[in-house]
Order: structure tokens, then C-alpha cells, then sequence
């Protein structure tokens, strides 16, 4: 008696099979993450044969993981928080950008078995404001000392922006930003400057001043949406203001830059110009679906609102 071979529909209604690729995100968690949704329509849309998944790890699995998902032939992945600078540790190569922001957020695994790392989190923020029409200027300031914020500020210095200055909370974050921060400056030639968010009145002096403010911290991230470091009346028309956080989509913090006539990037924005640069690297091609990519995540994103 002969059996027809076993396969698993999506619900794009794609068949997954034996050769199917795979690609995933990690983090803790990962099972809220909108880049299944975005991926798998993109290689729906390229025709590819392939899967985007997501794991949820904790950190004590994560090099258990990474070498579990070489070794069964994983093709790529996401690395969501908090374990960008476990990656980063565990690649065999990074690209010159995660060497400096010491924080990978995609790899890439090789044919021959090798792994390499990149990030595309500060070439997604600045792909995000590119494409909605702004520039971010030559005045920038960002909020916060964890990855994204290194990400974002190391890329604006690969970039050529010179007046980059950075605020964050006392404590061990701050001390190995700081420690980070001198290592871009001495490798790119820039003068980032570090200061304590604390310091009511020189943020308030600094984003008054500034060209593109970003916000890469957690504050104003549901359940405390009612938060944000920045008040309204330093905000004004000519800025782009950015945050990382997209739950809610419509923080407080880019409530308040429309009320003060700024331009405002939200986080959905940068996911997906981040998501759009990892495809780029595993597929070595351009001409990923971007349109495909934004409706399948939009769809997700506002479902869960």
C-alpha cells in the first residue's frame, strides 16, 4: 500500500516539506513577535521555500540553541532581547557594526557550517525615517544604553553625523555604554557624548536642539503607555522623533511630537526596515517585498491592539 508523504500547511497555504528552509527569532520572550508574520509573507510572495518561526529562550538555553539551530540546517535568525550580546559572543565573524556596537541581531548560517553576525537595528531606524520622507538631520540624541540605543547611535556615527549625544540612567547600563561609546569614538573619529537622563534640564537643552530624538528606552511601553521622558513644549516643527516601542503603536512620546508639529517614526517602522536588511543578507538579493512585508505586520500588529 503506498502512502502519500506528510505534509504541514501554513496558513498561507504553503506546503512545508523535507527541503523547506527555516529561519527564526529568539528572544525571551518571542511568541508576541510580528516577524513570523512579515517574513512569511515575503517568502510567500518571492515564491520561496521556506519558514520563519519563532522560539522563545531563556538565557540559559541560548548556546544550546545557536548550535542546535546549525546544526539542523536553520538558515537564519532574528535575535530579539535579551540576548543580542550572547550572540554576538557566540558568531564565528560579525560585520564591522556589530563589532562596535558589541550586539548582533542577525545571523546568517554559512554552508560550510561558520555563523556571521550583523545588526540591522540602526540601519532599520534610519531606513524608517528615510522612508516616510524625513531626514534625520546632523543633531541627533538618543535615550537609553542598551542595545538599541547603541545601535542607533553607532550607525548615525557610520553615517557621518557628528553632534551625537546620548542620555541614560546611572547604573551598570550607563557604565558599559560609556565603555562602548569610547571604543566608537577612538574607532570612528567621533566625540558621542554620554550623560545621565537624570539631568532634567540638559536633556531638556539637548532635545530642544535636536534634529532627530530617539527614544530607546522602555518607557511608555504597555502597561505604563502613560509614561515618556520627553515633554511636549520641547518638541517643535522641523524635528523627527523616533521610538523604539510599538506597543502601544501610538506612544505618549510621539503623541506628544504630532502635538508640537514634529515628524514621528514609530517602532513598527524600524521592525520592519530591520526585518527588510536580515533578508537582504540571508537571500543576497534586493527586491524583498516591502509592501507584502508592511501589510502582514500592520495586519498582526493592529489585531493585537
Amino acid at each position: 500500500m503506498t502512502h502519500s508523504p506528510q505534509v504541514l500547511v501554513t496558513q498561507d497555504s504553503r506546503a512545508v516539506t523535507g527541503t523547506t528552509r527555516t529561519y527564526a527569532v529568539i528572544g525571551d520572550p518571542a511568541n508576541h513577535s510580528l516577524s513570523p508574520a512579515m517574513h512569511n509573507a515575503s517568502f510567500a510572495t518571492l515564491g520561496i521555500d521556506a519558514i520563519y518561526v519563532a522560539h522563545t529562550l531563556p538565557p540559559e538555553r541560548v548556546s544550546a540553541a545557536f548550535y542546535g539551530m546549525r546544526a539542523m540546517g536553520y538558515r537564519g535568525c532574528n535575535v530579539t532581547m535579551p540576548h543580542k550580546r550572547a550572540i554576538f559572543e557566540l558568531c564565528d565573524e560579525v560585520s564591522n557594526a556589530s563589532q562596535l556596537m558589541e550586539s548582533v541581531n542577525t545571523v546568517i548560517f554559512r554552508d560550510d557550517g561558520s555563523t556571521y553576525g550583523t545588526n540591522t537595528d540602526g540601519t532599520g531606524t534610519f531606513a524608517a525615517v528615510e522612508d516616510t520622507g524625513h531626514a534625520v538631520g546632523e543633531t541627533v540624541t538618543v535615550l537609553g544604553a542598551g542595545g538599541a540605543s547603541s545601535a542607533i547611535y553607532t550607525q548615525a556615527a557610520l553615517g557621518g553625523i557628528k553632534d551625537i549625544q546620548v542620555f541614560a540612567r546611572q547604573g551598570v547600563n550607563y557604565n558599559q555604554a560609556l565603555q562602548r561609546i569610547e571604543t566608537v569614538n577612538k574607532a570612528l573619529g567621533v566625540n558621542i557624548a554620554l550623560h545621565d537622563l537624570g539631568d532634567t534640564q540638559a536633556l531638556e537643552r539637548r532635545v530642544r536642539e535636536s534634529s532627530f530624538v530617539a527614544n530607546a528606552t522602555s518607557v511608555g511601553m504597555e502597561p505604563d503607555a502613560d509614561q515618556c521622558l520627553v515633554e511636549e513644549e520641547w518638541l517643535h516643527s522641523g524635528q523627527v522623533i523616533f521610538d523604539a516601542v510599538y506597543y502601544p503603536l501610538e506612544t505618549l512620546l510621539l503623541q506628544r511630537a504630532r502635538n508640537a508639529g514634529a515628524e514621528t517614526v514609530g517602532g513598527l517602522d524600524m521592525l520592519l526596515w530591520q526585518g527588510v536588511h536580515s533578508e537582504e543578507y540571508w537571500l543576497e538579493r534586493k527586491d524583498i517585498p516591502v509592501d507584502a512585508m508592511r501589510k502582514a505586520m500592520y495586519a498582526q500588529a493592529y489585531g493585537k491592539q
